[in-house]
C-alpha cells in the first residue's frame, strides 16, 4: 500500500495539488486526507477512485505510476478489440489486491 501512497503524492506534487486541494475536492478535512497519505488512515478502493478522478488520472496510471500501461491489440484480426496490460511487481500486485478485496483477500490465497 505503500508504493500506491507514494505514487499518490507524487503525482499530486508533480500536478502542483495542496493537501488543502484534493481535501476540498474530496469533501474531507486536510487533516483526513493526510492521513490517507501517510498511510495512517485506511484508504479504500472507491476513495482511491475518488483522489485518482481529482488527480486526473485512471486508477491503473495511479498505481502502477511511474510506469504507464500498454494497449495493445490482442489479435490482429480484431484490432478494435484491446488487452489493457499491466506488469506490477510482486509487492505492487499484492497491495492492489489486498485494497480490492480487504480483508477477504489473506483468505482467498491468491498469487
Amino acid at each position: 500500500m505503500n508504493d500506491i501512497l507514494l505514487n499518490i503524492k507524487k503525482i499530486r506534487l508533480k500536478k502542483k495539488l495542496s493537501q488543502e486541494y484534493m481535501a476540498e475536492q474530496l469533501g474531507v478535512s486536510q487533516t483526513a486526507y493526510s492521513l490517507w497519505e501517510q498511510g495512517k488512515r485506511e484508504l479504500t478502493y472507491n476513495n482511491l477512485l475518488r483522489i485518482a478522478e481529482v488527480l486526473g488520472e485512471s486508477v491503473i496510471n495511479v498505481i502502477s505510476y511511474p510506469d504507464e500501461y500498454i494497449l495493445q491489440s490482442e489479435n490482429d484480426r480484431y484490432p478494435a478489440k484491446l488487452v489493457l496490460q499491466i506488469e506490477l511487481d510482486q509487492d505492487k500486485k499484492a497491495q492492489v489486491l489486498q485494497l480490492v478485496f480487504g480483508e477477504r483477500y489473506a483468505e482467498m490465497n491468491i498469487k
